[in-house]
């Protein structure tokens, strides 16, 4: 209980996403507790805007699942010598990937398109420091193909990836 003028606020409010996330986050979580597995009653608690993103600037969100074959058992990787600036720089032949692929058309389809900075209270254009891409973890050699393949096609890539990408 509240004393002396101090405010409760509840944790299912959440102030720092748009509304459009908001939307997403509770359908996928509506979906995966509500199901005969887990039967529970998630629309209870979903969460709520905290309000603070203008009623126009609901933002947007694409969710993409990507099939990645099963692990196979692997030769360990044989070390070798190589130069990692002619590597980085592309003057080896680039292989082409199909999920690098896919990252660098969704990329461009997004870039130039409005998303409302809550920070500078305005509409801006999404360029590619507004980008990010997450995956299920840094261990697995499809995510250090989608480092390698973005690196290929030039953008600047941070990550954590546990996999040697050359």
């Amino acid at each position: 209980m509240p004393k002396n003028g101090e405010k409760t606020i509840l944790l299912n409010y959440n102030f720092r996403s748009a509304d459009a996330i908001l939307d997403l986050v509770n359908t996928i979580f509506m979906y995966a507790m509500e199901t005969p597995f887990l039967n529970m009653v998630y629309s209870n608690s979903t969460l709520k805007s905290g309000g603070i993103y203008p009623e126009d600037a609901k933002g947007r969100t694409k969710i993409h699942f990507l099939k990645v074959p099963k692990k196979k058992n692997r030769e360990l990787e044989k070390p070798e010598v190589y130069d990692i600036s002619t590597r980085i720089n592309g003057q080896e032949t680039k292989a082409s990937n199909h999920i690098a692929n896919l990252l660098q058309s969704i990329i461009e389809s997004e870039l130039g398109k409005p998303f409302y900075n809550i920070k500078e209270k305005r509409w801006m254009e999404v360029s590619l420091k507004d980008i990010c891409i997450l995956t299920r973890n840094r261990e697995d050699s499809s995510v250090a193909n989608i480092v390698k393949g973005l690196i290929e096609r030039d953008y600047s890539v941070v990550s954590e990836v546990e996999t040697s990408i050359f």
